[in-house]
């Protein structure tokens, strides 16, 4: 906690430079000295805000993978060169697709694997390499 607590203006700055020109709203993380609880809000353009557990599928789903994203590029541990999204677009409204294929470049940057399962043909379209799993004679096969 200690650590943490010592480092949260560092972990904001970098979680909201990984999302401000995805979404209109921004994520801030707050500790409690007493508690040592750690609380996450979501600031909107509005100059509204709210706990993130009362934030929608998309707000959590960008939420959590800029705050996995900002602490490993933050880190002084060995860093994990892969990123595997399992079907973490289907909580997306469609009006945030184009910052979806934003935020993607951004971790394809960041790491040397972006490995997206997903269903969604627009998400499909966004890859460099798509590996499809297709049923053959009762067998899965896959067509790379």
């Amino acid at each position: 906690y200690f650590v943490l607590s010592k480092s949260i203006s560092i972990i904001n700055k970098q979680i909201n430079l990984i999302i401000e020109n995805f979404v209109p709203f921004r994520i801030s993380i707050e500790t409690d000295d007493i508690t040592k609880d750690l609380t996450i809000n979501m600031l909107y353009e509005d100059g509204t805000s709210g706990p993130i557990e009362a934030a929608s599928g998309m707000e959590k789903t960008i939420s959590s993978i800029a705050i996995r994203a900002a602490l490993t590029k933050i880190s002084n541990l060995p860093k994990c060169n892969i990123l595997i999204l399992d079907e973490f677009a289907s909580t997306l409204d469609p009006k945030y697709i184009g910052s979806i294929d934003m935020m993607l470049n951004y971790l394809k940057a960041m790491f040397d694997t972006v490995l997206l399962i997903t269903l969604s043909q627009e998400i499909k379209d966004m890859t460099d390499i798509q590996i499809n799993v297709v049923k053959e004679d009762g067998y899965s096969k896959l067509i790379i």
